[in-house]
């Protein structure tokens, strides 16, 4: 079997910074959501402690989002996580910007 071809079972480990990213996209999100119920059971009216979360979320998901990208450059490691991380991170972070852009818009009456 001359030019056959050879095969490895070699595992890759996950990269540090892909890990950190995922567990701060969960983080994130789970205050997200903690956010969001908070501020309908208040309908609206959440004091500045809903504020604060939400800073923190989105602060959280930024640090994800940067961790999980520079995670890319580990070699011989695997990129499921950095990749999984880096676009949770990012789209919570695009709902964050989305959902304050939402809430200053014109006072009601």
């Amino acid at each position: 079997m001359k030019g056959g071809r050879k095969y490895s079972f070699y595992e890759r480990p996950n990269p540090v910074g892909g890990r950190i990213s995922v567990i701060m996209a969960a983080v994130s999100f789970a205050i997200l959501v903690f956010n969001i119920v908070i501020s309908y059971h208040a309908r609206g009216e959440a004091n500045i402690i809903a504020g604060a979360l939400g800073w923190i979320s989105l602060l959280f998901s930024g640090y994800g989002f940067t961790t999980g990208l520079l995670s890319f450059r580990e070699k011989n490691a695997t990129l499921r996580l950095p990749i999984t991380g880096s676009i949770s991170c990012g789209l919570i972070q695009i709902i964050h910007v989305a959902l304050l852009l939402w809430g200053s818009g014109a006072p009601s009456a």
